[in-house]
C-alpha cells in the first residue's frame, strides 16, 4: 500500500497549522503548495504592510519617490511566487489587505489600478483627470 502524499493532509490539520504561522513568508509558502492546501489555509489575522521585498546589497526592489509613494523596479523575486506588477503602472501609492494601488501619473488622465501580487489579479479604476 502506497503512503499518502503531503497534499492529502486532513483539512482540519492544515487549518490548525496555518493558523499558527507567524511570518508572512511562511503563509505564502504554505499557500503555494497545492490547491488542497490553499483551500484550507487560514489567512493571517493581522495584515501587515508587506509591500516590497528587497535583497540587501543588490537594490531593494523599490525607489522612494516621495513621502507616500514608491517606484516599482522590475525583476524576478525567485522562489516567492510574487508576480511582476503591470509594466505600464510604475508607482505604488497605497496598500490595503494585500492589494496595492498602482498609478501612472505621467499620463493624462492618470490611470489607477488595484493589483494583488500573489494571484496577479488587477482591477482597473476610473481614470483621474486634473482638476482645474
Amino acid at each position: 500500500m502506497a503512503a499518502a502524499g503531503w497534499s492529502s493532509l486532513p483539512a482540519d490539520l492544515l487549518t490548525e497549522i496555518s493558523a499558527r504561522l507567524s511570518s508572512d513568508a511562511d503563509y505564502l509558502h504554505i499557500h503555494q503548495v497545492c490547491p488542497h492546501w490553499r483551500a484550507f489555509t487560514v489567512p493571517p489575522s493581522a495584515y501587515r504592510p508587506w509591500l516590497v521585498a528587497g535583497r540587501e546589497g543588490r537594490g531593494s526592489g523599490l525607489q522612494l519617490i516621495g513621502e507616500y509613494s514608491l517606484r516599482l523596479v522590475r525583476g524576478d523575486a525567485p522562489g516567492t511566487g510574487v508576480h511582476d506588477p503591470p509594466s505600464d503602472l510604475p508607482y505604488c501609492c497605497g496598500a490595503s489587505r494585500g492589494w496595492l494601488a498602482l498609478v501612472d501619473d505621467d499620463q493624462n488622465p492618470t490611470r489607477l489600478v488595484l493589483w494583488e501580487p500573489l494571484s496577479n489579479t488587477d482591477i482597473s479604476l476610473p481614470c483621474l483627470s486634473l482638476i482645474t
